[in-house]
């Protein structure tokens, strides 16, 4: 490159080798020059540099902002926690004046019953063993902590959500086999065949065993029981309650699609009922406490590998994974699991977005920074104090977490790095001597540029939101994004260049540019900053 270097004289007959008579000329040109950029600046940037960032960043308020900054950010921490709530109102999706609201309202107050809810028995169980039978029903003879008598102590304690009607086909089956009304057999040597009692006079009873069927009895009537219209004779019928409530599966490989002889239980469902659910927190904690009961039954059958029925089908291959229904296991399923269950993890899944969106933040940070950690490390703290900040007024402001505040909170980390990389990055290039100077001088020539083109540029579009008729718009967008604004206009103007005062790097860049006119005036700059000794002969030239 070629540089031609222009000099403004004040004294035509001064020569610029005689030092001297230089000197005092170059300091006064320097001066001249300072006051002329000083008075072309803009209004902000004369605030900034001459009334806010003397205040903040005097004595006794820097001293006094940290510890408030300290303090805002043990209170967000505090509150958090415990004080965030979980799920979106329904009401907030519609508009002010639409006539759905009065809908909602009324289902809040009058809806005096609650969904049915269904605990699933996944394939591998053994039904047709007296043992299997006995971990499921309620009758005597079963076991305490079976699935229906833990069922029936949940709707006691009205703890759990649940509630009556509960309805069991493996108790009620036992029960319809005892009845000769309904449960008959001819006995054979090709085994067992049903028998209508209100049609054939000779039917003989059921092969039952204190009210118990088991083995090939168990399924070979099983699916008369399921086709079994209720009726005067046998009240007990179960196509009614259980016709589908009960998958089967031929136990041995047939061509015949009708021949439900030797068929076995795939996988059933038990019905119960929640209590009545108003309010997203009650829907939120009847999936949780259903999942606690249900949780309960797989770990301890599968201890039990004696009763574990092995699969001929491929269902097992299918829920071998982690995440998916474990054979032999209950999961419990109602209408609206399929719009709640994403709250139940929804606080995890908040942690970890966040922490990947930190971690993001921090890596390409501590790339463009050049490395520097320690100015890295204190963006990543003004982001994530905005973040807690914005997630702390979300519990102040009433503001529930969801998929969209998680995404705004998400969206809240990227728009922070706005608000503190150029801060930091104009405290690293500074040639000042100490960190209060340096910080002082970040905030002065920087500080202007992120009040005008983040913060003022943002307010037109964030504004107009606060005038929609939709909630959804008014909570999530216009409350959220102004907070993500104004925090992130405070943290990196007033607590960010507090921050790196006390926690700032503390070696300072010099740069010498390499330009032979003006190394008087390089050499009395470096004097007055007290940056080092740099002698004037030091000063090379290079064109």
């Amino acid at each position: 490159l070629d540089l031609c270097c222009c000099v403004e004289m004040v004294m035509p007959s001064e020569s610029l080798t005689d030092e001297d008579d230089s000197m005092p000329e170059a300091e006064n040109l320097a001066k001249r020059r300072k006051a002329k950029r000083k008075s072309d600046r803009p209004w902000l940037y004369r605030f900034v540099a001459h009334v806010l960032a003397p205040f903040v960043l005097s004595k006794w308020v820097r001293a006094l902002l940290f510890i408030l900054f300290v303090g805002w950010i043990c209170f967000c921490i505090a509150i958090i926690p415990d004080g965030i709530h979980i799920g979106l109102d329904q009401k907030l999706s519609m508009s002010l004046d639409s006539y759905v609201l009065e809908y909602f309202e009324a289902i809040s107050s009058l809806l005096a019953v609650g969904s049915p809810v269904y605990f699933v028995v996944t394939e591998g169980h053994s039904f047709e063993s007296v043992e299997g039978q006995n971990q499921i029903c309620s009758r005597s003879g079963c076991d305490v902590d079976s699935l229906v008598n833990t069922l029936k102590r949940s709707i006691a304690s009205k703890e759990y959500r649940i509630s009556n009607p509960l309805m069991s086909w493996v108790d009620d089956y036992g029960m319809w086999s005892m009845l000769p009304s309904c449960c008959g057999v001819h006995k054979g040597e090709g085994g067992l065949t049903f028998c209508d009692a209100n049609v054939e006079k000779d039917c003989d009873s059921c092969p039952h065993v204190n009210g118990r069927l088991s083995g090939s009895a168990f399924n070979q009537l099983l699916p008369n029981f399921l086709t079994c219209v209720p009726s005067l004779n046998c009240p007990l019928g179960g196509k009614a309650q259980y016709g589908s409530a009960v998958v089967l599966v031929p136990s041995h490989a047939t061509t015949n699609a009708t021949a439900w002889q030797g068929s076995r239980v795939l996988t059933s469902h038990f019905a119960a009922h929640h209590t009545v659910l108003r309010s997203t927190e009650d829907f939120i904690e009847a999936i949780g406490k259903a999942r606690e009961i249900a949780d309960i039954f797989g770990p301890r059958w599968a201890n039990e590998s004696a009763l574990v029925a092995k699969s001929t089908t491929t269902f097992s291959k299918l829920t071998s994974k982690p995440r998916g229904p474990q054979p032999n296991s209950v999961f419990p399923y109602s209408v609206f699991y399929v719009f709640y269950e994403q709250y139940v993890n929804i606080l995890h899944e908040t942690v970890v977005q966040m922490s990947m969106g930190l971690s993001a933040v921090c890596i390409i940070t501590w790339v463009m920074l050049g490395l520097d950690f320690i100015a890295t490390l204190n963006v990543v703290v003004g982001v994530a104090s905005i973040a807690l900040s914005v997630a702390a007024m979300m519990v102040l402001w009433d503001i529930s977490l969801n998929a969209i505040s998680l995404v705004n909170l998400v969206v809240c980390i990227g728009i922070s790095v706005e608000f503190c990389a150029h801060i930091v990055r104009s405290f690293t290039i500074s040639t000042k001597a100490t960190r209060v100077e340096r910080a002082l001088d970040a905030l002065s020539e920087m500080g202007s540029s992120v009040l005008r083109g983040i913060t003022l540029t943002k307010f037109g579009g964030i504004v107009v939101l606060g005038f929609a008729k939709s909630r959804l718009f008014q909570v999530f967008y216009f409350r959220m994004y102004l907070c993500m604004v104004l925090f992130g206009a405070v943290v990196g103007i007033i607590f960010l260049p507090v921050q790196l005062s006390y926690f700032g790097e503390l070696k300072v860049a010099v740069v010498v540019p390499p330009v032979c006119p003006f190394r008087n005036i390089l050499v009395i700059e470096a004097s007055k900053r007290h940056l080092l000794a740099i002698k004037e002969e030091d000063v090379n030239c290079h064109f």
